[in-house]
């Protein structure tokens, strides 16, 4: 919500989400300003029987009867009456539908000589950093500025002007308070995905910023529930969602099957890391908590502002 409000403000001009939850075009932020280039799991579209891409943007997960690298949805355009494919990019694939993916959104704002300032929020950047075109070169290099803000190391982080060691929550809500700027309410009602009526309406989607308009009219749909699929039945075999990982299906088979001791030791030394990780991850977190730490974020996030406001 708080990227809403700067991209309503004119700070910040374009999203590239990794995300496939949909969560930015839900915000209220608009597609044409969105790239999500792992798809949404809202979106699915039409791609070989229409003449042009059409998108259908529903209230619900559409991929629940697709599978890793199957994409069909199992419902039909209404126009063509081919078979729809959901938008998501699974490891391995080159995703190659306009929308939601929006490369050329990005791609056209990085090419403008006015792209002077890249934040990355809470990314490791192990998969952005191999995408070569989504980072400055030549002039553009020594004009553009680069802030990452993650908790970890990424490789990115020895080409960035500022790098910031706390979790994305505590910046964006110094940010917020440094530029005087409310971080709005997320209202369930007036959610451009969930409401079905505004869902119809596809082309303010892309193109408008959506508004909360329960002030002016009351909250008559407090309670509102998105419809369910009439289409989509669960189903019984162990078959992965098409947009989790196969490794969630692997876990899912061992889970099933009975446990021997070479099982047993595995787990136990998968246990074993995955303490080692948590305690290294508490380590890093209460370390950013002490005071000294919190007064160079503080700093960093002003450093972070300055930028911002002389970029408009």
């Amino acid at each position: 919500m708080a990227l809403r409000e700067l991209y309503k403000r004119g700070l910040v001009r374009h999203i590239l989400s990794q995300n496939c939850d949909g969560l930015h075009l839900r915000s209220g932020v608009p597609q044409k300003s969105l790239s999500e280039i792992h798809g949404n799991m809202h979106i699915e579209v039409c791609r070989e029987g229409c003449s042009t891409l059409r998108q259908y943007i529903r209230p619900y997960d559409v991929t629940k009867k697709s599978q890793f690298r199957r994409h069909k949805t199992g419902r039909s355009c209404d126009h063509c009456h081919t078979e729809l494919d959901d938008t998501i990019v699974h490891f391995g694939e080159v995703g190659r539908v306009q929308w939601p993916l929006n490369w050329a959104g990005t791609t056209d704002i990085l090419e403008e000589s006015s792209c002077d300032l890249l934040i990355c929020l809470g990314t490791s950047l192990a998969v952005l950093k191999q995408y070569a075109f989504l980072w400055p070169t030549g002039e553009a290099k020594k004009r553009a500025k680069i802030v990452i803000i993650n908790l970890q190391w990424t490789p990115k982080d020895r080409v960035a002007t500022l790098k910031i060691h706390a979790k994305c929550d505590d910046v964006m809500t110094k940010l917020m308070q440094q530029l005087g700027a409310p971080i709005p309410e997320y209202c369930r009602t007036c959610d451009p995905i969930l409401n079905s009526k505004r869902s119809a309406r596809s082309g303010e989607l892309m193109s408008r910023i959506t508004e909360c308009s329960c002030a002016g009219r009351g909250n008559t749909r407090r309670n509102y529930a998105p419809p369910s699929p009439d289409a989509v039945t669960p189903s019984n075999d162990l078959v992965t969602p098409g947009w989790w990982t196969v490794g969630i299906s692997r876990s899912l088979k061992r889970s099933l099957t009975s446990v021997n001791s070479g099982q047993t030791t595995r787990r136990k030394t998968r246990g074993k890391r995955a303490k080692a990780s948590k305690t290294r991850s508490q380590r890093i977190e209460s370390s950013s908590t002490n005071d000294s730490d919190q007064c160079a974020v503080q700093e960093e996030v002003s450093a972070l502002v300055e930028w911002l406001v002389s970029s408009v």
